[in-house]
């Protein structure tokens, strides 16, 4: 262990016995300084209003009622999926005792996966 240290040790003096590593190490060190300064006087100040709480509660309120409808949205499609799966029963029924491996060859094993989830 003594000697990889001493390895990384003698390494280290070798770059910075060089004037390129500083060169480097200057560049970067302006480089974030500048990006720093830049970002803070170009950013535009975030605006505050007295009635942050009304618009707070009035987000709260559009973002329930787009649950709702969200929610509303995934019942019709459930309903819809089970009547889907309702009217093929019978044919996918009679398609399989018929011809077994006709179904296979056209709906690879299975038809799909209902009913379908939705967040």
């Amino acid at each position: 262990m003594r000697r990889l240290l001493n390895l990384i040790r003698n390494e280290n003096m070798k770059m910075f016995r060089q004037l390129s590593t500083y060169i480097m190490l200057g560049l970067l060190i302006v480089i974030v300084i500048g990006f720093g300064f830049i970002s803070k006087n170009t950013a535009q100040p975030a605006a505050t209003s007295a009635d942050w709480k009304a618009q707070l509660t009035q987000q709260n309120t559009d973002m329930q009622a787009s649950l709702t409808q969200i929610q509303t949205a995934g019942v019709a499609v459930e309903q819809s999926t089970a009547s889907i799966d309702k009217a093929m029963k019978p044919i996918l029924t009679a398609l399989s005792t018929t011809c077994p491996q006709s179904r296979e060859q056209h709906f690879g094993g299975s038809l799909r996966s209902w009913p379908v989830q939705y967040p």
